[in-house]
Formats: structure tokens, C-alpha cells, sequence
């Protein structure tokens, strides 16, 4: 059988108890080492020269000054309730995480604290910091679970949860926090919130602190709170004005202002809160892109891929073509849509037959398409692949097709892709980006000429198959057009106006290249 050492026994009489916490040693230091120093009443000398980062430095040789401003007010403050909104990279999770250990090594016998993230991702983002702080210091009498680090010695525990699938209900917390709260969208996240807070006054010395990035619902649980905590005297209020992380490589800085869409990096870098949606593009790209007079000859290094979004009652249904020849160009063929209705659903027959075609005529072409409303489709198309609308999959269609459109990248004809008086520029035009939780996603602006996204899904989902993860080829800035303004706001009267669907199945009649007054283009 086995045996635990000596000093892993909980000691059970007052006397005992006493002793062992007295002389326990929490770290494992070299041999002949005397145990670390109480750092009960000094969290700051605890930080400072106990936190060793990724780098291998400790805290307190390589903090910047406005780290040690924020975490000497955080230390210093009489304040319940705690308020800390920064941009991302700024170790907010990890600061928070460190504070939480403090508090199971020299908090009350007993004590829970709860580390509560917006989802599992997040979650598990805290608990690995935790656990990388245990091991790199090499605590001693930790316990590390699933979900939780228990400290044997005086019973207390920090639990780490979801704001999704977590209560409060019942829980005497010493401490709370709340990470990442912008991102607490779900009905019961926020009733987790108003357990949290209302929790805070049954044990004498409790606090709660939130730590987030700036967000997008000014509606929201977060932004109730930033706002509160601006004049509040119960709350200790920090909330950066742009980056302040002096590590980060100002080149990288610069990359992510022209890869991100303007709101996403207003909020994520410059940690500033923003509508709930932002325009795709402008009227000025989507002119840009839609200059094609006629359908260029086929290389041996191009590239033909289809992209599929199947509506069959409420929304449309759409199939491109969409042609890459290695150079950052990306050349619509082909696209048709559909439109159907309760009573007379799209036929997918009609699709099939449609793709069909088209994969004889761009031979080796491929197909991609979600599964959803086309499962018997996949099985019969040879080589048709499953594009699935996660969070993941949305995410990159919507920053390929942002990227592409708004770089000019994309060529295609007036009217394509018309119906019912609406083609794919004036669907373009009609687009937002809306933040999600999981990241962002497109959709169409109320009120706007082209209603829907379809098109531009499956524009999306060619684009996905043809772009290279590591990035766009870099090219020349298209300038046929070139406008400010968004193009939601735009005028209208350029557009192609198609009378019938046969008319734009062609975009080598130059016929059509005439916009709605009857004027040339430019």
C-alpha cells in the first residue's frame, strides 16, 4: 500500500492546526530554504516576487507603471466592487487569476472563490493560468480538480465556472470575479450577475471584481455597470484609454488595424465601446469590384470553386462560381438564385441540376455547401464538401469576404446574381457586421435595398475554399472607384435595373453595362 508524506495530513485539534499552518511550507524552495514569508498583509510583495511570467522574469522586474498603478489601487482600494475594463493582451484573466490565488492562500479558512468566465473557452483560458502559476511556483498543499484548485490546509477553494451554465444561488463567496463581462449575453448569465452581486453582503469582507473588454450592446449587463461604476462610491473604476501594453510590437499594432473592420478594432484594441453593427463596406468598394466587362480566359493556375447557401422557403437560395488565378484576384463566373415560399419551397432538383452544369463546364472545380437543407445533395455531387455555419466557419467567411470586397479584390458584373430587382452589389450594399459572443457574423441593415445575405454567403463560402489561411496575396489597391461614404447611406441610381433573369445570365453582353438612368458607369 501506499503512503502520504507527513506533512500532507490535515491536522485536526486547534493546537495541531495552528502548528501546521504556522510552519507549513507552501513553496518548495532549494534545500536548506526557509519557508516563504507571510505575505497576508502585503498582496503587492506577493505579486512582485512571486508571479513569474511566461518570459521567466518576475512581476516586479518587468511590470510597466501603469501596472503598478492599476494593481496598487486594486490593493489599496476600500471599494466592495471593482471595475477594470482594458483591450485584449493586456492580462486581464491572468492578473485576475493571481489576485484569486492570494486570496485561497491567506483569505479566511473556508473561503470560495468564484472565477466565473463567459464561456468554456474562457474558462479554461483562467484555469490553465492557474494552474501554470501553481506549477511554475511549485505550491505546496494545492489541490488541482477539473474545475477547481482546492488549498487542503484551510478548506478553501477557487471554483472556476461559465456565466452559461453556472448559479450562485446558495454560495457564501469571499470573492467573486467576473471575467470577460461584455461577453455575459444569455438570459442566464445575467441572472447569474444579480445572484452574484446580491451574494456579496452575506459574508462580512466579500468583493467582486470584472475585468473586460470593451463591448458593443450599450443595453448590456456591462455597459449598466461601467456606467455605474463611473460615480459610484462603493466601486473602484479603471477604464484604459486605448492600448497601454508597452511589450506589443507596434508593427503588429498596425496589422491589425487594417485586417480588422474599423468597430472591431475600436473595441478589441482600443478598448472603446461601439454601436451593435458596422457597415461590410462602402459604396465606393463595391463599385470598385463590380467593373467586369468580360469573363477572363482560364489559366492552368486558376482555380474554380462553387459556393452553395440553400434557402428554401425564407430565405433565398444561391449558387456562384467563383474563379482565383493565384495573383489576389477573385473573378465571379457564374451565379443564379432562387426564391421560394411556404407553400412553394425552392426545388433542389433545379439546384442540382444548376451545379451540375456548372461543374462540367469549370471541369475540376470544386463544391462546397451546408448540409442543413442539401444533405442528399453532398451524397450526390462527387466531391462535395460540408461547409458547416459554425461560429469558427462564420468568423472566417466574414472577414474573407470583408477583406476581399474592401481591399477591391473581387471582380464581378452589374446585375449579377439579379432577382426581384435586387443583384449582389445592392446586397453588398445592405450589409452589417454584428459582434456576437463567439465573434462577428454578417447580416443585412433594416430598411436596406438588398434584404438578405444569401449571395454574399455563397460568394463567402468560394472564397473560404480559395483564399489561403495564411493571408491574401498582396496586390495593387483596385482604383475604378473609389468613394468614402458608407454604402449603406449611398445612392442607389448606379445599379444595373435587369428586367428579366435571363438578361444578366450573360455577362459578356456589353450590352448591359449601362447603369438605371441609361448613363455610362462612370
Amino acid at each position: 500500500m501506499g503512503y502520504r508524506r507527513k506533512d500532507s495530513y490535515r491536522a485536526k485539534s486547534p493546537e495541531a492546526k495552528a502548528k501546521q499552518l504556522a510552519g507549513l511550507k507552501q513553496f518548495k524552495g532549494k534545500k536548506g530554504k526557509a519557508a516563504l514569508k507571510d505575505y497576508s498583509q502585503d498582496p503587492a510583495a506577493f505579486r512582485a516576487e512571486r508571479r513569474r511570467l511566461d518570459n521567466g522574469k518576475l512581476w516586479g522586474e518587468c511590470a510597466e507603471d501603469w501596472q503598478r498603478k492599476l494593481e496598487a489601487g486594486l490593493d489599496t482600494t476600500n471599494c466592495q466592487f471593482a471595475y477594470v475594463g482594458m483591450a485584449r493582451g493586456h492580462d486581464k484573466t491572468g492578473g485576475a487569476a493571481w489576485r484569486a490565488l492570494h486570496d485561497l492562500l491567506y483569505g479566511p479558512e473556508g473561503s470560495e472563490i468564484l472565477f466565473y468566465a463567459a464561456d468554456e473557452d474562457q474558462s479554461r483560458v483562467a484555469l490553465d493560468a492557474l494552474k501554470r502559476m501553481i506549477r511554475r511556483e511549485k505550491l505546496k498543499g494545492l489541490k488541482l480538480q477539473k474545475n477547481e484548485v482546492i488549498y487542503r490546509v484551510k478548506d478553501s477553494r477557487i471554483k472556476v465556472e461559465t456565466s452559461d451554465a453556472a448559479s450562485s444561488f446558495g454560495k457564501i463567496p469571499y470573492r467573486v470575479y467576473c471575467d470577460e463581462l461584455h461577453a455575459w449575453r444569455t438570459a442566464g448569465a445575467i441572472e447569474l450577475w444579480e445572484s452574484l452581486v446580491s451574494s456579496t453582503g452575506k459574508m462580512p469582507g466579500c468583493k467582486l471584481m470584472v475585468t473586460t473588454n470593451a463591448g458593443w450592446d450599450t443595453a448590456s449587463i456591462c455597459f449598466k455597470v461601467r456606467e455605474l461604476a463611473k460615480d459610484d462610491p462603493a466601486w473602484f473604476y479603471f477604464d484604459a484609454d486605448g492600448w497601454l501594453a508597452g511589450w506589443t510590437d507596434p508593427k503588429w499594432l498596425k496589422t491589425m488595424e487594417r485586417t480588422l473592420s474599423e468597430q472591431s478594432y475600436r473595441r478589441l484594441i482600443l478598448n472603446e465601446w461601439c454601436n451593435d453593427s458596422t457597415a461590410l463596406t462602402t459604396l465606393g468598394n463595391v463599385k470598385g469590384c463590380c467593373c467586369l466587362t468580360n469573363i477572363p480566359e482560364r489559366t492552368p493556375e486558376s482555380r474554380v470553386a462553387l459556393g452553395i447557401d440553400l434557402g428554401l422557403k425564407h430565405d433565398l437560395g444561391a449558387v456562384c462560381a467563383v474563379e482565383s488565378t493565384g495573383s489576389g484576384i477573385y473573378t465571379v463566373l457564374d451565379m443564379r438564385c432562387w426564391k421560394g415560399s411556404r407553400t412553394e419551397p425552392v426545388s433542389i432538383d433545379a439546384v442540382e441540376r444548376y451545379v451540375m452544369q456548372l461543374r462540367e463546364r469549370y471541369d475540376g472545380c470544386s463544391v462546397s455547401l451546408d448540409p442543413w437543407q442539401a444533405a442528399g445533395m453532398i451524397e450526390r455531387i462527387p466531391g462535395a464538401k460540408e461547409f458547416h455555419f459554425t461560429a469558427a466557419n462564420v468568423g472566417r467567411l466574414t472577414e474573407v469576404l470583408r477583406r476581399v470586397v474592401n481591399e477591391q479584390r473581387l471582380r464581378f458584373w452589374k446585375g449579377c446574381g439579379m432577382l426581384d430587382g435586387v443583384d449582389f452589389a445592392d446586397e453588398l450594399c445592405g450589409l452589417v457586421i454584428v459582434p456576437t459572443s463567439y465573434g462577428e457574423r454578417l447580416d443585412h441593415k433594416s430598411g436596406a435595398s438588398g434584404k438578405g445575405s444569401d449571395r454574399s454567403c455563397a460568394v463567402g463560402i468560394a472564397l473560404c475554399e480559395l483564399v489561403p489561411r495564411d493571408g491574401l496575396p498582396g496586390i495593387e489597391m483596385h482604383t475604378f472607384y473609389r468613394g468614402g461614404e458608407s454604402a449603406l447611406d449611398g445612392p442607389n441610381d448606379w445599379r444595373f435595373d435587369g428586367k428579366t433573369q435571363e438578361s444578366w445570365m450573360d455577362p459578356r453582353n456589353p450590352a448591359l453595362w449601362q447603369s438605371a438612368d441609361g448613363s455610362d458607369w462612370d
